[in-house]
């Protein structure tokens, strides 16, 4: 199998299911259902990201947290509902966020788009929204990181 895709127990594992189940709950709305295929072409896309990123799970408690204070940012949240394809973009881009607060020297931008396909300049447009968002403020107090580490539930899962 290639290193780049995602098989099936994958595309189960406990850490895809943790991130789709978060991706649903900040950006579906009440009402709202996806078909089957819909779904396991999303948790591929998470899964494949995480492998070809090398994603450890300090990077990803970090991105849960910028996301939800994403959703948090947005006025009227319930009247959003983005494409699994958007919500990818958007996981995407709190990956890269979380990677250069906690690392800051693991891949560039030009290279995160080779990786995701998606066009550099989209990829800076939306990491530039997604600060914007967050007015610039990524600093997770050790207290809360602590606590959302446990609450997320993803300690032994990596």
């Amino acid at each position: 199998m290639d290193a780049n895709t995602a098989d099936e127990s994958e595309i189960q594992s406990p850490v895809v299911e943790i991130i789709f189940f978060h991706l649903q709950a900040l950006f579906t709305q009440a009402n709202q259902t996806y078909s089957a295929e819909s779904v396991a072409s999303l948790k591929r896309l998470i899964a494949r990201l995480l492998i070809q990123t090398k994603t450890s799970p300090p990077i990803v408690y970090l991105a849960l947290f910028y996301l939800s204070k994403l959703r948090e940012s947005i006025p009227y949240p319930n009247k959003i509902a983005p494409s699994f394809l958007a919500q990818y973009q958007i996981l995407t881009v709190a990956l890269i966020i979380s990677t250069k607060v906690h690392d800051d020297n693991r891949f560039s931008n030009d290279a995160w788009s080779k990786i995701v396909g998606i066009k550099l300049s989209q990829l800076n447009a939306l990491e530039l929204q997604f600060l914007e968002c967050l007015e610039w403020k990524m600093f997770v107090h050790p207290d809360l990181y602590w606590h959302m580490t446990r609450h997320v539930g993803m300690q032994e899962q990596f």
